[in-house]
């Protein structure tokens, strides 16, 4: 299918550079930028994307991808996991596979910053352990960059909470902090900044039960200002999102109750100077698991996504509260398949992830979309169809004045998942 102007979205080939962190550059660490196959005809360009733009019945038109960078870091999967933008500059980080080529069970991970001029980029490969390592979220504002992730110790195999700020500039490190205790497992989710101070959330694992943990540091030096800890003793608590506005921090996540398995969606809010709670809402859309994917603040409202289970399938669910005191505002439920990212601005709602046109098919399909912010109303959606391969997910979302950047993977480059980020002007 064509697109609207005729054209495809800009390809772009990254020339490969050396890797700063703890490992020296080599092809395999540094991966492909998409030139490996020829590019052919727009028309088919934009059919094996399938972000084209088209409108389904009582939608406006999806504006069509701009650029698009495909990067295949390994011969194993890869994904992008989180973005952060600032200016000019887009940080992507994620899976890399490399690693799994001689272990399956050794996880490592790969921040990349971009230009978004598409002309600048350094590279850093950490594989800190031969088990599992994983970056969960980044953050920049201006020659910083912060990065929460989570490491594995070599023997026990307990994962530690890791905490760190680099020089977004050169990616060299300026302080990192950790987390962990005995017989512990502790996963960081998701960071977010304000001027004050940075706020990490995630859960950690002490025997056998998750509970939440909310910490908030300085930005200077890492030194911890406050953390706020709770578990409710018949849920497994997974907090899987942050966002902040004015004086409040609020917090998204899940409580699985052990017996039955009967996941609910879970917010909270605190206050930003002390980590005090202000308020906490829970909802259950069904009998069965539901689980809370995001959230996002703006301008007096909170917004939360996820999933609402039904019979054999699950479905997108969005919620609008009041960010005063957690009153529930509105929900609206969507297609197939599972929302992974949110943001929020004056212009809309835009939510991301992925979508299952059979519920029995393992096939998932890169999804974005936008809502109206009064009533969830929906005002376009575009989803990736890939004739030639078949999976794909869009996984982080940005925003900034030009309009949207979206993170994830795809398999352009064959079965295994390989990095995809693309930007949409709004």
């Amino acid at each position: 299918m064509d697109r609207p102007n005729g054209t495809a979205p800009q390809r772009v080939q990254l020339a490969e550079q050396g890797v700063r962190g703890s490992a020296p550059a080599t092809p395999s660490m540094c991966g492909r930028w998409r030139t490996a196959r020829p590019i052919i005809s727009a028309a088919l360009i934009a059919a094996c994307l399938g972000c084209d733009g088209a409108a389904a019945d009582g939608e406006a038109e999806a504006p069509p991808v701009s650029w698009l960078l495909q990067h295949d870091p390994s011969t194993q999967h890869d994904c992008v996991t989180a973005l952060a933008l600032d200016g000019d500059d887009l940080v992507v980080a994620g899976a890399d596979g490399t690693a799994q080529e001689a272990d399956p069970g050794d996880l490592s991970w790969r921040i990349e910053r971009v230009g978004l001029d598409l002309g600048r980029v350094w590279e850093r490969y950490e594989n800190p352990s031969p088990r599992d390592d994983r970056v969960a979220s980044v953050a920049l504002a201006g020659d910083a960059l912060y990065v929460a992730s989570h490491e594995a110790t070599a023997v026990s195999g307990d994962v530690e909470w890791r905490i760190e700020r680099r020089d977004a500039v050169d990616d060299d490190p300026v302080w990192s902090e950790r987390f962990s205790s005995a017989d512990d497992r502790e996963h960081p989710a998701d960071l977010v900044l304000d001027g004050t101070g940075l706020y990490a959330v995630g859960y950690a694992q002490p025997m056998r039960f998750d509970r939440w943990r909310i910490e908030k540091r300085r930005l200077d030096d890492g030194a911890l200002i406050w953390t706020w800890e709770a578990s409710h003793e018949e849920f497994d608590n997974h907090p899987n999102g942050v966002a902040v506005s004015g004086a409040r921090v609020f917090v998204g996540g899940t409580d699985r109750d052990r017996d039955s398995q009967d996941g609910s969606w879970r917010v909270q809010a605190h206050d930003t100077a002390t980590g005090a709670l202000a308020w906490e809402q829970t909802s259950n859309p069904s009998s069965r698991y539901d689980q809370l994917t995001d959230v996002a603040a703006f301008e007096g409202t909170v917004l939360s996504i996820g999933t609402e289970h039904r019979e054999t399938r699950s479905v997108w669910r969005i919620e609008r509260r009041d960010a005063l005191d957690g009153a529930f505002e509105w929900a609206v439920t969507g297609v197939d398949g599972i929302p992974r990212a949110v943001v929020m601005d004056e212009r809309g709602i835009f939510v991301v992830g992925h979508e299952r046109f059979d519920p029995r098919s393992v096939t998932a399909l890169w999804r974005v979309e936008r809502r109206d912010p009064t009533d969830g109303a929906l005002l376009w959606s575009d989803v990736m169809q890939d004739p030639e391969h078949g999976s794909s997910e869009a996984t982080a979302a940005a925003l900034d004045a030009r309009g949207l950047i979206i993170g994830g993977w795809d398999t352009a480059f064959g079965e295994q998942r390989s990095w995809r980020v693309e930007r949409r002007d709004l």
